[in-house]
C-alpha cells in the first residue's frame, strides 16, 4: 500500500452533469477496513447517487488490496438464474461432482441472459482471474478481458489461453463493432467515467450485440435497512450506486435500449452486513427469503441486458 497522502477530486453528477447534491451519509471500507471516510451524495437534479468527493485516480489503487477477492480466483456470483438451488443443492457436493454441478449452474445463468443466441465474440470487462470467462469459453464463446489488475490479468491469461488486455477499458484500442456481448459483471459501479465507458461499449458492440451488467442495486431493502453499513456500498472502490431508474437513464442516454431488468436473490449482502454469518443453512434461508424481493428488484444485487437503439 502506498504511503502517500491520500489525494481526493470532487466530480459532477455523471447522468445529468449538475453540481447540486445533497449529503446522504458518511461510510467507510468495511469490507478491508482501509483508512478513510467517504460521502456518498445523491444528485438533486437526476438522483444519481455516488461518492463525491473520492479517491484521485493516484489514489485510488491503494484500496485494492493483494486480497481483493475478484483477483484471487475465488468464484463469483453469476447472477440471474439459480443461487437458491445452487445453495441448497449445489453447495453440498464435492469434488468432481460439485464442480459439474458448479459449470451446470453456471452455463443456465449465462445462457438466461442471452436467450436463443448461438454463440459468438465475448469481452468481459474486468475480467479478474477470468472465472466468468472460462463459463463463456465453455459455452463455445471466443473469449476476451480487460482487467486493471496486473496479477490478475497474467492469471486469467494463463488459465484461458484468450486475450485479455492489462489497463482500465478508456486506454484499449477496440475494434468498432466486434462483440456479439460485452459484460461487466460488478465492475460497472468501479468506473470513474461511466459515460466515456458506455461510449467505448457502444462502439465496439456488433450491430446486434447486447451488453449484460451485474451490480448493486441501492434500491435494494437492505439498503435502506443498514444504511452506510450496507454491504453493496463497498466505498470507495465502488464510486457510483445506481438504482433501476438511474441506471436505465444513464444506459439510455448512452444509446442503449434496456431490454431485460432483474434482480439476483443471494445472501451475500444481507449476510455480511449482519456480521458475517456463514452458514450454509443461514444463507440458504436467506437466499429463498429473498427471491419475490429479486422479482421486485428490492434485492442487493441486480442485472440489466441492454443492446444499442
Amino acid at each position: 500500500m502506498s504511503d502517500a497522502p491520500l489525494e481526493l477530486e470532487t466530480t459532477r453528477c455523471a447522468l445529468c452533469g449538475a453540481d447540486d447534491t445533497e449529503q446522504l451519509f458518511v461510510a467507510t471500507d468495511r469490507r478491508y477496513g482501509m483508512a478513510g471516510e467517504f460521502p456518498v451524495v445523491r444528485c438533486r437534479r437526476c438522483d444519481l447517487v455516488y461518492v463525491n468527493p473520492r479517491p484521485s485516480a493516484a489514489s485510488l489503487g491503494r484500496f485494492y488490496p493483494e486480497t481483493y477477492r475478484p483477483h484471487t480466483g475465488a468464484p463469483q456470483h453469476t447472477g440471474r438464474v439459480g443461487p437458491a438451488v445452487r445453495s441448497l443443492v449445489f453447495g453440498r457436493l464435492g469434488g468432481a461432482a460439485g464442480r459439474a454441478a458448479g459449470w451446470l449452474y453456471n452455463s443456465l445463468a449465462y445462457r438466461a441472459f442471452l436467450v436463443n443466441r448461438a454463440p459468438g465474440r465475448v469481452l468481459d470487462v474486468g475480467c479478474g482471474t477470468g472465472d466468468y470467462l472460462s463459463v463463456w469459453a465453455e459455452l463455445g464463446w471466443t473469449v476476451e478481458g480487460i482487467e486493471p489488475g496486473a496479477a490478475a490479468a497474467s492469471a486469467a491469461r494463463t488459465r484461458l489461453g484468450a486475450r485479455i488486455h492489462e489497463g482500465l477499458i478508456e486506454g484499449v484500442t477496440l475494434p468498432v463493432g466486434a462483440f456479439d456481448a460485452i459484460t461487466m459483471s460488478h465492475s460497472f459501479e468501479h468506473v470513474r467515467m461511466p459515460r466515456e465507458v458506455l461510449a467505448i461499449v457502444h462502439r465496439a458492440l456488433a450491430p446486434d450485440g447486447r451488453l449484460v451488467l451485474m451490480l448493486p442495486n441501492f434500491q435494494a431493502w437492505d439498503r435502506r435497512a443498514f444504511g452506510p453499513q450496507w454491504y453493496g456500498l463497498e466505498v470507495p472502490r465502488h464510486l457510483y450506486h445506481f438504482t433501476p431508474t438511474t441506471l436505465t437513464a444513464l444506459l439510455e442516454a448512452s444509446g442503449l435500449v434496456v431490454e431485460q431488468l432483474g434482480g439476483s436473490a443471494h445472501a451475500d449482502g444481507v449476510v455480511r452486513a449482519l456480521g458475517g454469518a456463514r452458514g450454509r443453512f443461514v444463507r440458504s434461508l436467506a437466499t429463498v427469503a429473498q427471491l419475490p424481493l429479486a422479482a421486485a428488484l428490492r434485492t442487493t444485487s441486480m442485472w440489466a441486458v441492454a443492446r444499442k437503439h
